[in-house]
């Protein structure tokens, strides 16, 4: 084991980079379980947290993986569209997390099929 402080990662603020090392390891214990709590809430939706908006059709939400995956369809929302209402576009595949009390929808692309 090195001697010497590990470097932080650059990603972080100056405040927790100057913050953290001062605190004794019962607190980095605890801050340790609290942030592996933390990611295991954001990254834990479960299929009752997620809702269809107007226009769009969920058609699967897979909980197995580290995060949650929506398969769903959506209308364009273009009045001139052949496809929309009746079979929507699709199917996209998006991972969703929260961060706060908010869900996040990222958009991964079209399932391909």
């Amino acid at each position: 084991m090195s001697s010497e402080l590990p470097t932080a990662p650059d990603s972080l603020p100056k405040y927790i980079v100057e913050g953290i090392p001062k605190q004794s390891n019962e607190s980095l214990r605890d801050l340790q379980a609290w942030i592996d709590q933390l990611i295991e809430y954001r990254e834990a939706v479960s299929a009752e947290d997620i809702e269809a908006d107007d226009g769009e059709e969920i058609e699967e939400v897979d909980e197995s993986g580290g995060t949650t995956t929506v398969i769903k369809r959506v209308d364009c929302g273009k009045d001139a569209c052949t496809k929309c209402p009746e079979t929507k576009h699709g199917p996209y595949r998006y991972e969703v997390s929260r961060q706060g009390g908010k869900l996040v929808w990222d958009y991964k692309g079209p399932v391909e099929g």
